[in-house]
């Protein structure tokens, strides 16, 4: 069966994402419309601050310039929900990782007329896992993985395996 809320249903549901979730929105050129107070806190500073901003005030240059990001729009102008991890800018400076996913929502004529983004911080594990990854890359052992759904392709060697196979 699928999923039907109710309008109340509805809004129970968008409530209980606001609270767990840091949420952004944007027209669909990506200038910033809103953000709740989750993804104030998270950025490190006031609505007023971003609100009429554009974007790409949270991704690097080098990014805001890259055809991945020119898709990342297109995608969304087009209807297409993203959904991924992303390495953004905050205000401070500090870099952050989110788990997030654009959503194009769709006006009375069917078509998008802005984007939601919900997002969770994982900047901590990604720090782990980076952490884990350089220990694993420099263990004195060789080290590699392969993929048993992919013809068991080589999908990871470390440093010590590089140093092995050049010999």
């Amino acid at each position: 069966m699928f999923f039907r809320p109710t309008y109340n249903e509805s809004q129970s549901t968008l409530d209980a994402l606001l609270k767990s979730l840091a949420v952004i929105e944007f027209d669909m050129d990506g200038t910033i419309r809103g953000a709740n107070p989750s993804f104030l806190s998270m950025v490190g500073c006031e609505l007023a601050a971003i609100q009429g901003q554009p974007h790409r005030i949270f991704v690097e240059d080098d990014v805001a310039g890259s055809s991945d990001y020119a898709n990342l729009w297109s995608k969304l102008r087009s209807g297409e929900f993203v959904t991924g991890e992303f390495q953004r800018k905050l205000r401070s400076g500090a870099k952050v990782w989110l788990e997030a996913t654009y959503n194009p929502v769709p006006g009375p004529d069917g078509r998008p007329h802005k984007v939601i983004k919900f997002a969770s911080d994982i900047t901590a594990r990604k720090k782990e896992a980076s952490r884990l990854l350089r220990m694993i890359d420099d263990m004195p052992v060789a080290v590699m993985t392969a993929d048993p759904r992919n013809e068991f392709k080589i999908d990871y060697i470390n440093n010590t395996s590089r140093k092995t196979l050049e010999s």
